[in-house]
This record gives C-alpha cells, structure tokens and sequence, in this order.
C-alpha cells in the first residue's frame, strides 16, 4: 500500500524496495566519499603546516624569513607535492644520523617509521595521494547513484582506504602538535636566556618549571 492508502503490486512494491535499497546504498557510499575527502583534506593541512615550519635552521638565515618564504612557496601547493616535501624533509631511515655538528639555532622534526620501512612508507603516501586523486576526479565513472553495478567494490575501496588514511591522520597531527610543543619550549628558552647558562643552570631552568633532568652520564 502506497502513502495514498492505494494498494502496490507484486512489480510495484519490488520496485518500491529495489528504489530503497538504492537510497540506503548512495547513503553509504556519500558517506564514504565524505569522511575520506574531510581526512584528506586535514592531512593536507598538516602536511602544508609541516613543510612551513620544520627543520627551519639559523644556518640558512633568518628563520622568520625561511616560513615566510615557505608560506608563499606552499600556500597554494598540492598534496602530491607536499607528499614529497615530507618524504624528503621528514622522513629518515633507521639507519640516519640526525645529528649536526655545526652549530647553529633550529626547529627541527624527523621521523623514523617503526612498523615498516622507509620506502613502504612512502610509497603508501603516494599511493594515498593516488587514490585521492581517483575519490575526487574519477569515482563518477565507478559508481552512478541509483544504480547497483559496482556498488560492494566502491563501498569496499572506499572503507579500506579509510582504515590507510585513518593512522597517517593521526601521525600527522601527534608530529604537528609535538612541533608546535617543541617551537614554543625553544622560544621560551631563547626569551630567558636558557641557551647561556651552563650546565647546572639549564637542570635549574627545568626545575623551575616542575621538570626534573639527569644530568649526562649519571
């Protein structure tokens, strides 16, 4: 019985639940399609705020003049390219020192990958910005709305490549948010003098600030 209290046929009432299941289907799929897009986003952002601000050196100049310029450089640029801008300024092997001898004032931030190696991890970056490319220009000819041809492989497609965004999100933002926690500790030590003091005076400047260091070699 339709809403008109009219009663629907075999071929109708098949007809009625074949247009739900439709409607539930471009639901999951839109849904899909939009916490991947809002993910990636996010990580574009991050990967634009990591380009800008880390690994800035005293050794290059002034380090106001290095973000400005880096501003200008990546405020337009794609996450492809800021894809590759992380590989190479962020990204070590287990096997890289990073340590520099030459002494200057930096805010810096590398990263080891643990669980996998250094080219696994990048090549799945730039397998992400692949399938990002393919979510926002292609899917049209994957799946068309109303229709159920391809339905299980998009909605499968669309899930795993969550479940590759999801952990690379929230890696980003630990190292954003320990750059950002790392850049106000050093400013907050050059304001203070902290970088004159010797040995014992830099154990008090922790002190003073609830936090207790070993000194080397105890």
């Amino acid at each position: 019985m339709n809403e008109e209290g009219v009663s629907q046929g075999p071929l109708e009432s098949a007809g009625s639940e074949a247009s739900e299941l439709r409607r539930l289907e471009a639901h999951e799929i839109y849904k899909g399609i939009g916490r991947n897009i809002v993910l990636l986003q996010q990580m574009e952002e991050l990967l634009r705020f990591l380009a800008v601000n880390t690994n800035l050196s005293s050794a290059n100049g002034s380090l106001v003049e290095q973000q400005k310029s880096r501003q200008k450089k990546w405020k337009k640029g794609n996450l492809g390219d800021l894809v590759d801008d992380y590989a190479k300024r962020v990204l070590v092997d287990a096997t890289d020192s990073l340590e520099n001898d030459e002494a200057h004032f930096s805010i810096s931030f590398r990263s080891k990958p643990i669980e996998q190696s250094l080219d696994d991890r990048k090549k799945l970056l730039r397998r992400i910005v692949v399938e990002r490319n393919k979510l926002v220009h292609r899917l049209p000819f994957y799946w068309i709305p109303g229709q159920a041809n391809g339905y299980e492989l998009l909605l499968a497609w669309l899930q795993k490549l969550w479940h590759e965004l999801k952990p690379e999100w929230h890696l980003l933002r630990v190292q954003v948010w320990t750059l950002r926690e790392m850049s106000k500790l050093m400013l907050e030590q050059s304001e203070t003098g902290y970088f004159e003091l010797d040995a014992a005076g830099q154990l008090d400047w922790y002190r003073s600030r609830g936090v207790e260091l070993e000194p080397e070699g105890d």
